[in-house]
């Protein structure tokens, strides 16, 4: 299973799932300035085109593809339940050796 950086506070893997919004990884994958290509490479997922019908929402990722993607966009899995426009929550782990607490992974 991918790193265990980006895991979600508490919920279920299904909450997640069931409140994927595909518009909310394309808002985070522009934000961090990645074509649907260079996050499949960074994500390791085997295919863009899976990144394209995750953002229109033909399909939705499985968790450990979430978990992937989180780590790649260096956010929390929580940050794709989060409303269009939201500051992304951050991952509790930024780069590979900045390390934050979860009170400034939350922005505040």
């Amino acid at each position: 299973m991918a790193t265990s950086t980006a895991m979600m506070n508490g919920d279920p893997p299904e909450v997640l799932l069931m409140a994927w919004d595909g518009a909310r990884l394309r808002e985070l994958r522009l934000l961090r300035g990645y074509t649907q290509d260079e996050l499949a490479e960074q994500a390791e997922i085997a295919n863009s085109e899976n990144i394209s019908r995750w953002e229109k929402n033909k399909a939705r990722p499985g968790f450990e593809d979430v978990v992937k993607l989180a780590d790649a966009l260096r956010v929390s899995c929580e940050a794709f339940r989060q409303k269009i426009g939201q500051p992304p929550l951050k991952s509790r782990k930024l780069a590979d050796d900045d390390v934050v607490d979860d009170e400034s992974a939350d922005g505040d």
